[in-house]
């Protein structure tokens, strides 16, 4: 009996999955290249190996261990952004650090996107940003980066 019950909550956990960490497991470490705005089209072909790591002109996020978003906005990088994670639950707050001469609306239209986003979903290799129920954006896990933190230390 003992043995049935260990089972069945064994099965119960696994099925339920680990907790809040796995959105975050599943984000952190990739590029996440965007497909589509508010359902618009961004890039025709979602296959990594159509997209090289920190193209110019494609819009991608990349998301650390420490909670920080970095990325392109297709035509202006941004460094200091952070996010949050509850759950399903994700904001981002990105914050553009070089200004952006962009002939179209695609940097203004990310930004204002990213500003609405408070749920998250991953689904085959591709992650769906929210506001609410409804679509914001969606991306595809193009590259995998390593984000490397320097430390300085004093010469003893």
């Amino acid at each position: 009996m003992f043995k049935l019950f260990f089972s069945f909550i064994l099965i119960l956990f696994l099925v339920a999955g680990c907790g809040p960490g796995d959105l975050k497991d599943e984000i952190v470490g990739k590029q996440w290249t965007v497909k589509t705005i508010q359902g618009k089209g961004i890039i025709e072909s979602a296959k990594p190996s159509d997209i090289t790591p920190f193209d110019n002109g494609v819009s991608y996020l990349i998301f650390t261990e420490s909670m920080e978003v970095s990325g392109s906005t297709g035509c202006t990088a941004f460094m200091s952004g952070a996010y949050t994670i509850t759950d399903n639950q994700i904001s981002i707050d990105p914050k553009v650090t070089t200004p952006g001469n962009c002939p179209e609306p695609t940097e203004k239209n990310f930004l204002e996107a990213l500003k609405l986003v408070n749920k998250a979903k991953i689904e085959d290799k591709n992650l769906t940003l929210f506001d609410g129920d409804k679509e914001v954006m969606t991306l595809v896990a193009t590259a995998k980066v390593s984000v490397i933190k320097q430390t300085v230390k004093d010469d003893e």
